[in-house]
């Protein structure tokens, strides 16, 4: 599937400088450091699920038709987990990636500019628009959770990303 290469390629070259991990220790802050992608392969959504024992939450409405959603999940230190769900369009051409993490996660940026919203009524959230993706971060209840999606042309708006928001489900 070439968007599994281009998810990959984007986690490695887009997540890991945007993300801080906020202390799990009051002696000092905790870095997430990204493990590469490229190694992880995708897997069945069930086979993550088992994986980690947080919550997690999937959408129960999409901007398209996905196929089988894959995934994986990426073992930071000091035992944070961040879980991937990848949902892609029957063409190819449009994706969207739920990723939420065990610990709460502040989404910076010094190259774009991050527009403050509000998630569900209810969440402090930004959103962020790279040229090539748009994303949606906040944490809810101890968890970072990140909406990334992509399609040709136009861009995805806040609205869409938004709207994936507020149709999550918790499943686990």
């Amino acid at each position: 599937m070439k968007f599994r290469s281009l998810i990959a390629l984007f986690l490695f070259l887009w997540i890991p400088p945007v993300l801080l991990f906020g202390s799990r220790d009051p002696s000092g802050p905790v870095y997430a450091v990204q493990e590469l992608p490229f190694s992880v392969p995708g897997e069945s959504l069930e086979s993550a699920l088992r994986q980690v024992s947080f919550p997690i939450w999937l959408p129960t409405w999409l901007p398209f038709t996905p196929g089988t959603p894959f995934a994986f999940v990426v073992h930071h230190p000091n035992g944070v987990q961040t879980i991937y769900v990848d949902y892609v369009d029957s063409q190819n051409q449009a994706f969207v990636e739920i990723a939420i993490t065990n610990h709460p996660v502040q989404m910076i940026s010094d190259r774009y500019p991050l527009e403050k919203v509000t998630v569900a009524g209810k969440y402090e959230g930004v959103f962020i628009d790279n040229g090539a993706a748009q994303m949606l971060s906040w944490n809810q209840e101890g968890l970072s959770i990140m909406i990334t999606a992509s399609r040709p042309h136009p861009p995805y708006p806040v609205s869409t990303l938004l709207q994936i928001a507020t149709h999550l489900k918790r499943v686990k």
